[in-house]
């Protein structure tokens, strides 16, 4: 059991995006098949989404170290490129790990503000990135309660006030198959995006994922495979996924 359970670490830590932010997080130096590759993944999230008003994106995946986190960074600095305003939420109260990113500070964040601890009147707890049209708002302290927050009445309020604020609002959550937190976000949000890595999420896995947005009657937007190797499509001998190019995006249910 031991022996397995390092073995799991390893290969968490082997796709842990911070440890190599410099080539995963989309920048002026990012090369240029990766950058398209996000344009026309905005593109296909927007046509999955409809064009009216703000938009509120829960970004989430089956399991650790699937590139979520990755996912919704460059998916908010995507957005942001369009000139539209983006705000970018650590929705995962548990840990917590968007503002190392950034190099930024979590004093206050989500938690004290959907707590009442902190008067979120002033709009303190926004910090600005070093990205034109991103801000950020932080997990803040971890509770004792986290899933309570989420679906807290003050979750739904702080939500639909950003909505008044930003065109685009992107929210890393913990995996699904761990905790329910980003399940309970339903009510608040435009849609979900799941995300998954090629040769690394199993079929059990997402489908045991799947089977969690069913129970919360909850049909995600759409799957974002990524990290694909330049290999002929195959789905390989170990039930695991494997494409051709470098992410896919699958409208979910078509």
């Amino acid at each position: 059991m031991s022996k397995l359970k390092n073995k799991d670490s390893k290969k968490t830590m082997k796709y842990d995006g911070l440890r190599n932010r410099e080539n995963t997080i989309l920048s002026d130096n990012s090369k240029f098949f990766v950058s398209e590759a996000y344009k026309t993944l905005r593109t296909n999230i927007l046509f999955s989404a409809g064009d009216s008003g703000s938009k509120s994106f829960v970004i989430t995946s089956a399991i650790p170290g699937e590139g979520k986190t990755t996912n919704a960074i460059n998916l908010a600095i995507s957005f942001a490129q369009t000139e539209k305003k983006v705000v970018l939420i650590d929705g995962d109260l548990r840990k917590p790990k968007l503002h190392k990113y950034f190099d930024l500070e979590n004093k206050t964040g989500v938690s004290n503000v959907i707590s009442g601890v902190y008067d979120g009147t002033n709009k303190d707890f926004i910090q600005n990135t070093h990205i034109e049209n991103l801000d950020l708002i932080t997990s803040g302290h971890i509770p004792p309660n986290p899933i309570e927050l989420m679906a807290s009445d003050n979750m739904c309020k702080f939500i639909k006030k950003l909505e008044e604020i930003y065109d685009f609002i992107i929210i890393d959550t913990p995996p699904v198959n761990v905790v329910s937190d980003a399940l309970v976000l339903s009510k608040y949000v435009t849609g979900y995006i799941m995300v998954a890595r090629s040769e690394y999420t199993e079929y059990q896995s997402l489908n045991s994922a799947m089977s969690n947005f069913e129970l919360a009657n909850i049909k995600p937007l759409g799957i974002i495979l990524n990290d694909v190797a330049n290999k002929r499509s195959r789905y390989s001998s170990k039930r695991k996924y494997g494409y051709k190019s470098y992410y896919n995006y699958y409208r979910y249910g078509n």
